[in-house]
């Protein structure tokens, strides 16, 4: 197809730590204990309020930039 993987593609995990097998993976650092507590207290809300609309919840976190991700002029 004529793709040079190694300079047209980007490989970015949702891993939140550091592992040997991908050990410069670019990855979002998630607070997942923060994420945790809020997504328990969400859904015993949605159990006692099963008749209100949904929310969507976003999350914000750093990025580890490893050697995965392709660099641009934006980034």
């Amino acid at each position: 197809m004529g793709v040079d993987v190694s300079r047209a593609c980007s490989l970015v995990a949702f891993i939140n730590e550091q592992t040997i097998e991908l050990p410069v993976c670019s990855r979002p650092m998630l607070p997942i204990k923060e994420s945790g507590y809020r997504a328990a207290d969400r859904m015993l809300w949605r159990i006692a309020n099963p008749q209100l609309p949904f929310e969507h919840i976003r999350l914000r976190g750093d990025f580890v930039c490893g050697n995965t991700r392709i660099q641009t002029a934006n980034s």
